[in-house]
């Protein structure tokens, strides 16, 4: 398991799990409780992040597309007034680490206070990271367990995964309230479980407020035999980033 921190977290912290993707104004706001709270306490606010979600090992990479790359889901949540971002490099065998092992890799780094969780979340398979463990986790290590109540986030994500599936960007959009946005990758192709097919996309130039002014961009993605398709960046492009509009199953009314 490997970590990484974004940002600053020294002070004792209320922390928070999950792999944030799509980034949900829910998200935004969960943030914004956990920004109150530790700041009446004094302590700092951490954010682990869990690259690529977990679930993506159970349902397979074909079938579990992505919507923001990591560099953007770091973005949005230290812009939402959180101090540090600790994004947790995963493969397969996370699901068996489970909950003790996720904190001994933070304990170097940070002093967790309180966890808060959601209603039905656990943290690796089975008996390693479900509800008795997780309790049995807090108890050993002195942090405090705050449960969150249930709501249809996860819902809106699920959907709007489904949406990106189909190839309807504009829907998944609705959804989530921001298009999916991703930067260069390093070695100029873009991997993603999104269907083939023509997509567009404009350039951001702005990382905080981008502007959607300028001409959109065809884009092609083609199938690779691994159930993946992938899209040769444009070597002309400018911007680092491109912000997705519109997907092969979306059309002009």
């Amino acid at each position: 398991m490997q970590l990484q921190i974004t940002g600053q977290c020294a002070k004792p912290s209320v922390a928070v799990v999950g792999a944030w993707d799509p980034y949900l104004q829910a998200h935004h706001e969960l943030f914004q409780r956990i920004h109150n709270r530790a700041r009446s306490k004094g302590w700092s606010t951490l954010v682990i992040l869990l690259d690529p979600n977990p679930a993506l090992f159970v349902r397979g990479a074909a079938h579990w597309p992505i919507y923001n790359d990591l560099s953007w889901r770091i973005r949005y949540i230290l812009n939402s007034g959180i101090d540090g971002v600790a994004v947790v490099s995963c493969d397969e065998g996370i699901l068996d680490q489970g909950i003790h092992d996720l904190f001994d890799c933070l304990s170097p780094q940070t002093t967790i206070r309180e966890l808060w969780l959601g209603a039905q979340q656990t943290l690796g398979r089975g008996e390693s990271g479900n509800v008795s463990a997780i309790n049995q986790a807090a108890h050993s290590r002195g942090f405090h367990l705050h449960v969150l109540d249930y709501s249809l986030d996860s819902y809106a994500g699920s959907q709007a995964r489904r949406q990106l599936q189909a190839g309807s960007v504009v829907q998944a959009t609705e959804l989530v309230k921001n298009p999916p946005t991703w930067c260069r990758p390093k070695a100029g192709l873009l991997r993603l479980a999104w269907p083939a097919g023509r997509y567009l996309a404009t350039k951001v130039d702005d990382a905080v407020d981008p502007t959607l002014a300028d001409e959109p961009i065809v884009l092609e993605f083609s199938p690779a035999r691994d159930g993946l398709c992938t899209m040769d960046w444009p070597h002309d492009l400018a911007a680092d980033s491109l912000r997705f509009i519109k997907g092969p199953a979306d059309t002009d009314e």
